[in-house]
């Protein structure tokens, strides 16, 4: 446990909760909203993002340990991701994983070492492998995960135009 990493866990946590209280406040019609940037439901989104926090502590900590990021490829998310377009997942149950997600990766950072999060790996799945210390994978890549999709989350609980409802 080192300053750094309580201030990544912190920053981490603030973005996650955050991003839940967004989520718990979305009415019945916002859950079903589509947003536009990515063109998912809310609750999609909502699954999408806990999800992702599981798959940003598996990296980090391969990256904490010295060992390589799996070799996922954007291609692959992408795959993956598509199974958001049509999501319709229960708001409790995905509230809950969010939850669950959050504290188990704010655990995991909250117990990196400054030579932890100085080690770096080569990451298959962002900007076509660039080489990320474990610091980077929670800055950019999990915290800014949650981030990006919060903002597009606010836009439609915040009544943003453009928006529709899922069929």
């Amino acid at each position: 446990m080192s300053n750094g990493s309580n201030h990544l866990a912190s920053r981490f946590e603030q973005a996650g909760s955050a991003f839940i209280a967004l989520i718990a406040e979305c009415t019945p019609e916002q859950w079903q909203t589509v947003c536009p940037d990515e063109g998912w439901p809310v609750g999609a989104i909502a699954r999408h993002v806990a999800g992702g926090m599981q798959f940003h502590a598996g990296h980090i900590i391969r990256m904490a340990r010295g060992r390589p990021v799996a070799q996922v490829t954007m291609d692959q998310i992408h795959e993956s991701n598509r199974e958001n377009e049509t999501a319709n997942p229960n708001h409790a149950e995905a509230l809950a994983a969010l939850r669950a997600n959050r504290d188990r990766l704010v655990g995991i950072i909250r117990h990196l070492s400054d030579e932890q999060l100085a080690l770096s790996q080569p990451v298959p799945f962002f900007n076509n492998g660039e080489t990320l210390t474990t610091r980077d994978m929670i800055e950019r890549i999990a915290t800014g995960h949650v981030r990006a999709h919060m903002d597009s989350v606010r836009a439609v609980v915040d009544g943003c135009e453009g928006s529709t409802l899922q069929p």
